[in-house]
């Protein structure tokens, strides 16, 4: 990435707008987060938190279990 279009640059013609104020076209990722696709991340990984959380404890896999909770709350938004 050009460090002329970096959003910390204070050259970057993004710096210090809010997102209402940055258009799509001067992002210097060209990029708009989604509410529902977050939303749907979000429960799939709830629903792997879950499940993972299940089959650690009723087959008994500590190391894999305490991994796999780890690494699934690391990836939720809180």
């Amino acid at each position: 990435m050009d460090p002329i279009f970096s959003p910390y640059n204070s050259t970057s013609p993004c710096f210090g707008l809010t997102v209402e104020e940055c258009t799509f076209e001067n992002s210097p990722w060209e990029y708009r987060p989604s509410i529902a696709l977050n939303g749907l991340l979000v429960g799939i990984f709830g629903a792997s938190l879950a499940a993972h959380f299940i089959q650690g404890i009723c087959w008994k896999t500590w190391g894999f279990f305490i991994a796999m909770v780890i690494g699934n709350v690391c990836e939720l938004p809180i």
